[in-house]
């Protein structure tokens, strides 16, 4: 079933002879239509937006994992103190993804930068999501990764789907004389940017730059 056409449909402003739902006027399927249209697609485009911006680092040479292994990449290194210069570890901050509209499909998190190698290394960007459970840590599914070896600056990009069967808190209603009895799933969730070089030396940096994280549809 179509519920929108995907495109905003102007309708006149409340108030005035124009308003085409003041009191006591006659509504047609066709006007319904309309409102119900640029309803849904208000409810599905509200939640795609941009949520974290970083201007990057031209002082990438930690090579932060173990053996290779995204999944063990070191979330507490820190380039502001003296033992981890050369790391760049980003919390992206705490966000509530929406799903998308009444479809309730997930949308994607998605993660564009530029970014350079030193010869003969590679440098990495990973994206990495926390679920709001309280655990730190990554988890099967929750990060994805990109690699460069080129020495000029190139376009990178992560995208993660945020499901919130995955990613999802259920939220019990309330009960008492006065509360107000919601449920459903909250999806909470903490976002983590890093990039890594395997070069290990501040004689060979990597850079990466222009981060810009956001929210787009499925």
């Amino acid at each position: 079933m179509t519920t929108t056409v995907e495109q905003w449909i102007h309708l006149p402003a409340s108030g005035g002879a124009a308003d085409v739902f003041r009191a006591d006027q006659p509504g047609g399927a066709g006007i319904f239509q309309v409102a119900a249209n640029n309803a849904t697609l208000a409810c599905r485009e509200n939640g795609l937006r941009t949520i974290w911006e970083e201007p990057g680092s031209a002082n990438v040479y930690k090579n932060l994992r173990v053996a290779g292994d995204v999944s063990s990449l070191d979330l507490d290194a820190d380039d502001s103190t003296i033992g981890g210069a050369g790391s760049y570890v980003r919390l992206a901050g705490r966000h509530r993804i929406r799903p998308y509209g009444e479809t309730g499909r997930p949308t994607r998190l998605h993660l564009a930068c530029r970014g350079l190698a030193p010869s003969p290394y590679t440098l990495g960007v990973l994206l990495a999501v926390m679920p709001d459970d309280g655990a730190v840590g990554f988890r099967p599914g929750l990060y994805a990764s990109t690699t460069t070896t080129s020495t000029s600056l190139v376009d990178l990009a992560v995208t993660l789907t945020i499901d919130p069967a995955a990613y999802g808190r259920e939220v019990l209603p309330l009960r008492g004389a006065s509360a107000v009895e919601e449920l459903g799933l909250h999806t909470g969730v903490n976002i983590v940017v890093a990039a890594w070089c395997t070069s290990g030396s501040n004689v060979a940096k990597g850079a990466i730059y222009g981060l810009t994280l956001t929210v787009r549809e499925p």
